[in-house]
């Protein structure tokens, strides 16, 4: 398998293009991201930037210009090795909700090709890391939620479901109480369908229906 070049820029792109069948979605791009720098693609839904991702990433190949990613063309040849160094974090929540965050890292060390044998320590000193170990023993006794998103939204339930399963306790949380209608019946959701209490932030004056109760701040004083 190549080794991976520590000098060259970590991905390098001069005349990009992509074709699906007869429609060109990616057309001409050239950039270079250096170690240590940040490059953001910009642009419309459409635009191509997925696509120029999923090129960089080894998910679909190239219709036409020159591509390298750690130094390496991104020739079927050189796919194992380039993934093995990349890291990707995707916008959609991709962990598995059944598993533990241990449990996740195991699984996920297992795609990189690493045995469990070592996959165990490794996860073992991460949660050490992230000052998890102490709560391995015992579920949380006290559980603060905050109002989800409409995209997070499921994901949020099935955490909050699960913890109170486990006799937690729960407060639904609100910083700024602006995402409109979504946010008002979302915490009424929580205070409702799981008989959460929700403490909110809002920077205007409220639904009266919403809400069962308003203090007002003013000063730093309730």
């Amino acid at each position: 398998m190549p080794g991976v070049d520590a000098v060259a820029p970590i991905v390098e792109a001069r005349g990009l293009c992509k074709d699906y069948g007869a429609r060109r979605v990616v057309t001409d791009v050239s950039f270079a991201l250096a170690r240590g720098h940040c490059l953001g693609l910009l642009g419309p839904n459409g635009a191509g930037k997925t696509t120029t991702i999923r090129m960089v990433t080894c998910f679909t190949a190239p219709s036409a210009g020159a591509l390298a990613v750690l130094g390496l063309p991104t020739t079927p040849a050189n796919h194992a090795a380039i993934k093995a160094g990349l890291g990707i974090v995707q916008q959609d929540e991709s962990l598995d909700p059944d598993l533990s965050v241990e449990q996740n890292l195991i699984v996920y060390a297992s795609y990189f090709g690493i045995a469990r044998g070592a996959a165990v320590p490794r996860a073992e000193a991460l949660m050490r890391f992230a000052e998890l170990t102490e709560l391995l023993p015992a579920p949380p006794a006290a559980l603060i939620v905050t109002i989800p998103t409409p995209e997070s939204a499921d994901a949020v339930r099935r955490a909050l479901r699960a913890a109170l399963e486990r006799g937690a306790t729960a407060l639904g949380v609100v910083e700024n109480m602006v995402g409109g209608p979504f946010a008002g019946s979302a915490a009424d959701d929580l205070a409702r369908e799981f008989g959460v209490p929700v403490l909110a932030r809002i920077p205007f004056h409220p639904r009266a229906d919403v809400w069962d109760g308003i203090a007002k701040c003013i000063g730093g004083a309730a």
